[in-house]
């Protein structure tokens, strides 16, 4: 697995300001590619941190060889 966490130190989001994150094109495209791509196997978390700021993790398969995942991602960009 491939995680990428980028995280910074503000104030993190409102609850109001939480909710925006789910209507967005371009996060819910993102979500979409990232379930078509990857199943279940795959995780996109955007959530305040317990002790301030704001989080943003992306975990997905990772294979150093041509593997099933790499094959759907070429097919896909065709």
């Amino acid at each position: 697995m491939l995680e990428l966490k980028v995280r910074d130190t503000g104030s993190g989001l409102s609850d109001y300001e939480l909710t925006l994150l789910t209507e967005g094109i371009g996060l819910t495209n993102t979500r979409a590619r990232l379930q078509q791509l990857y199943g279940s196997a795959h995780r996109f978390e955007l959530c305040n941190a317990p002790d301030g700021g704001f989080v943003v993790i992306l975990s997905m398969p990772f294979c150093t060889e041509t593997g099933e995942a790499s094959s759907k991602l070429e097919r896909e960009s065709l």
